[in-house]
């Protein structure tokens, strides 16, 4: 683990997570590990384990509260993707309303995950990751995928999609988001199924984090929403998936559940979008980092 892990993919350092973020930073005078740091962390784990004595909760407490003490400011915290809700179900279910007023100034989610979505409900299904796993590979990834706690908490939830909206077809029936516990025991994913039960209520306005919080996301571009099968058996991968409008990974209405916050606190919300771009490419957009930057230093 290392702040350098948090910033490329690769260790040759052509390809850039937060790293040509982190960067433009530093050009700008922030300097590492004091006014600019990051988490490692285990994104397989799920919330329990995240919420664990010592686990990544525990862990970015104290990394805020040595950012606060360094660099004498309350923080501004910046996630991607998945990062949006672990940080948002932190500051809703971790921390006091006290600790937040002294420790986080502002939140920017890029690309937040809200309500969930079908991308990993299709490699919970088929072991299909984007365009990273070839299809010679699938079969193994498949198995590993169903080990992460983490997927089962991003799947479409019914505390942003209405209830009956339908995330599986098959010839005979349809499976909502309530009943994909049971669609996934059918393909033989139990602990999937397990935490996505466990999991279910952590979605949508249960994780208002009660800070002022800006939501940037990418929008009208085709994105995967029902998985479809021909025949009953689950246990095979989908012949073909309906598609919705997104950011390409994640549907509009999962990135948008944010600004149903402003109805359950007090802190603005607000967002920004960017037409067609897609969910990753938010981070290697200029328009994103300028927008940011401005509220950083606003």
């Amino acid at each position: 683990e290392s702040f350098d892990a948090c910033m490329w993919l690769d260790v040759g350092r052509k390809d850039s997570l937060w790293g040509q973020w982190a960067e433009q930073l530093q050009e700008r005078g922030w300097v590492q590990d004091e006014t600019l740091f990051a988490l490692p962390m285990d994104w397989r784990h799920g919330p329990d384990s995240w919420a664990a004595p010592g686990g990544a909760f525990d862990r970015l407490a104290q990394l805020i509260e040595r950012a606060v003490e360094v660099s004498s400011s309350p923080a501004v915290v910046v996630s991607m993707s998945m990062g949006g809700p672990f940080f948002a179900l932190f500051c809703s279910q971790h921390v006091s309303e006290a600790w937040k007023l002294r420790h986080i100034q502002t939140f920017v989610s890029v690309s937040g995950v809200y309500g969930g979505s079908s991308s990993p409900l299709l490699t919970l299904f088929s072991g299909k990751w984007g365009s990273l796993i070839p299809s010679i590979l699938q079969p193994f990834s498949l198995k590993t995928a169903r080990t992460f706690a983490s997927l089962p908490w991003l799947l479409p939830s019914d505390r942003v999609f209405s209830s009956d909206r339908v995330w599986i077809r098959t010839k005979s029936r349809n499976f909502t988001a309530s009943e994909l516990p049971e669609a996934l025991e059918l393909a033989g994913a139990y602990f999937s199924a397990n935490r996505t039960r466990a999991f279910a209520s952590l979605a949508g306005q249960a994780l208002a984090p009660s800070v002022t919080t800006f939501c940037f996301f990418g929008a009208k571009l085709p994105t995967i929403e029902a998985l479809e099968w021909n025949e009953e058996e689950l246990r095979s991968p989908p012949d073909s998936a309906s598609m919705g409008m997104g950011d390409g990974t994640v549907l509009a209405e999962s990135l948008s559940a944010c600004m149903e916050w402003a109805k359950v606190q007090r802190m603005p919300v607000k967002n920004v979008t960017w037409d067609y771009v897609a969910h990753t490419d938010m981070l290697k957009w200029p328009p994103v980092f300028k927008k940011f930057f401005e509220i950083l230093v606003g």
